[in-house]
């Protein structure tokens, strides 16, 4: 699920930059290097939720290169306190549309 917003430590990021993120903190890079592992993106996410009028970009290309191949647009809102948000009932059929495709 993708971030409606930037916070503070997120300003800039693209979708992908996000992907990359979760990917490097999963295969713990910073770690030891004996204790890293390599595993692409795709091993990890392999669908991102995005919301409508969300103001993160969405780097389908980039997305692709990272074995991303599925991007579902949920309809989302807009909170006054904390930005753009997913619509709850959306997001719960959303989810529920890609558990019936497995």
């Amino acid at each position: 699920m993708l971030n409606g917003t930037h916070d503070r430590e997120t300003s800039g990021f693209t979708a992908s930059c996000f992907v990359t993120a979760i990917t490097n903190a999963l295969n713990r890079i910073h770690a030891d290097n004996h204790k890293c592992l390599n595993n692409p993106p795709n091993r990890y996410i392999n669908t991102i939720l995005m919301p409508k009028d969300g103001q993160v970009p969405v780097d389908i290309d980039q997305l692709t290169s990272q074995g991303i191949y599925s991007v579902v647009p949920v309809d989302s809102f807009h909170d006054p306190k904390v930005g753009i948000i997913f619509d709850p009932k959306s997001l719960i059929q959303a989810l529920g549309n890609l558990l019936t495709q497995q």
